[in-house]
């Protein structure tokens, strides 16, 4: 699978985890709210998951922009390295006149 897609699919998950975990503690709160230990340790697992979600964000926006970075950098290599070569074209021919 394209490693984007992957990604995305992950951050799908943990957004339906947060979402599943919130709707059942807040059902166990309508219904149960004398269930203080279970709702307790369900809103923390609803953090949890909207921690994992705001990384995944996160990451996949730091990732795009090592990835731009990364092609900028790549284009500015083949530039230097075309020029390195024209300049080595440029001195061996200098050189070969001097030698004359």
């Amino acid at each position: 699978m394209d490693r984007e897609l992957y990604i995305l699919k992950i951050l799908m998950q943990t957004d339906f985890l947060f979402t599943k975990i919130k709707v059942s503690r807040e059902e166990i709160e309508e219904k149960h709210p004398h269930r203080s230990d279970l709702i307790t340790s369900m809103k923390d697992a609803e953090r949890m998951a909207l921690e994992a979600s705001e990384f995944i964000r996160i990451a996949r926006e730091e990732w795009g922009i090592l990835e731009r970075t990364l092609s900028s950098v790549q284009v500015a290599n083949i530039k230097l390295e075309v020029e390195i070569r024209e300049l080595r074209k440029l001195n061996t021919s200098l050189l070969a006149k001097v030698n004359l």
